[in-house]
């Protein structure tokens, strides 16, 4: 009986350097699509598309920014009510900043010797010197 337990409480080896495949089909991913777009996406967008409440989908937003994905403000319009609140009609539209490794497939392991190879490391360094 202690040999079962004992094989029963050991846990097996996990791999963990393999690069993780993202799911699809999730709404997390048809939300990535959306702000892919060049015309980007309302918030109003990301509710019909996923059936989430307006509060949900700032938070994925926020939630992308805190995984380090930049999301840019491609256009605010306000609409101001009578009692300066904000109307109906008000929108934002967000979109994603493309980052370096959505531009080059080889850098997408992120690895310098990599990047120098393809001459990244050198454009980087020079456009951070502008």
């Amino acid at each position: 009986m202690e040999a079962l337990r004992s094989l029963l409480a050991e846990k097996a080896p996990r791999v963990t350097n393999l690069p993780r495949k993202p799911r699809e089909g999730t709404k997390q991913e048809a939300v990535l699509t959306l702000l892919r777009r060049t015309e980007g996406a309302t918030i109003a967008q990301i509710m019909e598309t996923t059936s989430w409440a307006g509060h949900t989908c700032r938070g994925f937003l926020a939630g992308l920014k805190k995984k380090g994905i930049k999301v840019e403000t491609l256009e605010r319009v306000r609409m101001v009510g009578p009692n300066r609140d904000g109307a109906k009609g008000s929108y934002t539209i967000y979109a994603l900043i493309p980052m370096l490794t959505d531009q080059n497939p080889c850098a997408q392991s992120r690895n310098p010797m990599d990047m120098m190879r393809h001459g990244w490391a050198s454009s980087l360094f020079q456009a951070s010197q502008q």
